[in-house]
This record gives structure tokens, sequence and C-alpha cells, in this order.
């Protein structure tokens, strides 16, 4: 029932045959760890939320007028963490770190994942 609450049937649509399933993204000031929940569900791509987004909170609104498929939501999501400054650092693999870009020391030679 929780789901149905936070993601309404109509941000849902069937894939068929070999095209993947397009969503429409509607979310006016949702949760950052709903969001990355929703997009992590969606592209089957694994997320770890640094413990400072968790407790800071913080929200993000994000609109496509239409349906768009994982890989574009996938896009639309870093552009709206980069807008809250907050950077999707790729770990290898299916796994991407979302940490504060304010905490993202030099050294560490961090970026934000841009997909093509």
């Amino acid at each position: 029932m929780l789901l149905f609450l936070l993601f309404p049937p109509p941000l849902f649509s069937q894939g068929t045959g070999s095209h993947p399933a397009k969503v429409a993204l509607d979310f006016n000031e949702v949760e950052i760890p709903v969001f990355v929940r929703f997009i992590s569900e969606l592209t089957g791509k694994n997320f770890v939320l640094d413990e400072t987004i968790k407790k800071q909170g913080g929200k993000v609104s994000v609109f496509s007028p239409t349906k768009v498929s994982p890989d574009q939501a996938f896009t639309m999501f870093v552009a709206a963490l980069e807008a809250a400054r907050i950077a999707v650092v790729p770990k290898g693999g299916n796994l991407y770190q979302v940490v504060p870009m304010g905490d993202l020391p030099p050294e560490r030679g961090v970026f934000v994942y841009r997909p093509h």
C-alpha cells in the first residue's frame, strides 16, 4: 500500500518485447531517499546513501511531460541530485554512492557520473 501511495499507477508503464518500460516522472518535493529507491527499482542499479544525506533530509522535484526510458530517468535523477548539490559516484559494476558534493575531497578523485 505504501508503494501505491508514493508511486501511483500512472507513473508506471509496461515494456513490450525488446523495448524497456517507460515511465512519466512526476515528483514534487519528494524526499531524496524515496527518489533514490524509485530510480534503483526502475533501473536495477544499486545505490549506497551517505549517512549525511539521510540525516539532512532534502527534497527534489522532477517532472517529465512524456514517458522516458530507464536510462533517461537515470540522467534526470543525476541532474536533479546535482541541483541539490549531491553527487552520484560510480563505485564499480552496478553500484553507485550518493554523497554530498561539499564532502568530496579532491584527493579522492571523485566525480559526478554523467550518463551518455
